[in-house]
């Protein structure tokens, strides 16, 4: 039998969870739709991920093994659900930071998850992360004006397995901006 229940601090996290959706991010969403673009918008909501960061949500969401305080995907499914009733945006922007520095809670070495978890592990201010890759030359950019080439980098079904055509590249974010890798 499968048991459904959650436990005392799985409850634990959810309350907490919902009391600060209800108290933070449902006002928030009404506040920042009026904001001409995206940028303001995003500007707008800040404050409020600083406060979910204080709150320790992103610790949640980060293995006890590592620093952080969570203990498997259902805590990450129930903070997820109680977050997003509140704000789409701000807990898209938790979990962006999340997929972002998932390949280092995954394959990273000790000395890189120590290096580059830290700032997520503080509890404070408003860190980012972000997970991007694109092909040489930018031609996977769906909204790209025409003629765009599209997605150069193929994949084709051979036999038993996969023949894979193309290239792609990492992003990444260092003080001198925006670089390919």
């Amino acid at each position: 039998a499968i048991d459904f229940s959650l436990s005392p601090r799985q409850i634990a996290l959810r309350d907490r969870a919902r009391q600060f959706a209800e108290a933070k991010l449902s006002a928030l969403s009404r506040s920042v739709r009026h904001l001409p673009t995206a940028q303001d918008r995003f500007l707008a909501t800040r404050p409020v991920y600083e406060d979910m960061i204080a709150a320790g949500f992103l610790r949640e969401l980060i293995p006890t093994a590592l620093g952080g305080d969570g203990e498997g995907l259902l805590d990450a499914a129930i903070l997820t659900e109680e977050l997003y009733a509140g704000d789409a945006s701000v807990t898209l922007t938790l979990l962006g930071s999340v997929l972002g520095f998932l390949p280092v809670v995954i394959a990273g070495s000790d000395e890189q998850r120590s290096r580059l978890l830290a700032p997520f592990l503080t509890a404070t201010g408003a860190p980012l992360a972000a997970f991007c890759l694109t092909e040489p030359g930018g031609s996977a950019n769906w909204s790209a004006p025409a003629p765009a080439e599209g997605v150069r980098t193929i994949a084709r079904r051979t036999g038993d397995g996969w023949s894979i055509t193309g290239a792609k590249m990492g992003i990444v974010r260092d003080r001198m901006g925006w670089r390919r890798r």
